[in-house]
């Protein structure tokens, strides 16, 4: 049972792989990168939400130019889809570090914290994944 259940783990870590070596080698403009956070953050709403959209499409940008975690693949899908996820998880809508760090591991646990209906949980709820496929050229109407 424990071998199964191991080798189930290793193969899933050899498909991440080798799914993150194939966005490594494929380029991907700046503005198709800013495309695709505009589809994350649209600009609607208040004129607060739209500057909150505008300055996490900026700060996704600085993340795919500019950032510690572009590591060996710098302008590539692996680099846009790390600079989406990253704004995604870790980005926006907590007020301290503490309050960052507990909405992404409620987020990720599927926990309810406190503010489990509010539109950021939501949204981060909704929208797991989605950066890698987006990143990746996967949309619904192109499988």
């Amino acid at each position: 049972m424990i071998h199964t259940a191991l080798s189930l783990s290793i193969d899933y870590t050899k498909q991440f792989k080798r799914f993150g070596d194939r966005l490594a080698k494929q380029k991907i403009a700046e503005r198709k990168v800013l495309q695709i956070a505009r589809e994350l953050w649209p600009d609607n709403g208040s004129e607060r939400q739209i500057r909150n959209a505008q300055a996490r499409r900026e700060a996704v940008l600085r993340l795919f130019t500019d950032s510690a975690t572009i590591g060996n693949a710098p302008g590539t899908k692996w680099c846009a889809a790390n600079a989406l996820l990253e704004q995604l998880e870790w980005g926006g809508g907590a007020r301290s570090p503490e309050g960052r760090f507990l909405r992404h591991s409620a987020t990720w646990a599927d926990s309810k914290p406190a503010r489990s209906n509010s539109s950021s949980m939501r949204r981060a709820r909704q929208t797991r994944g989605c950066p890698l496929r987006l990143a990746s050229g996967h949309r619904p109407d192109n499988p």
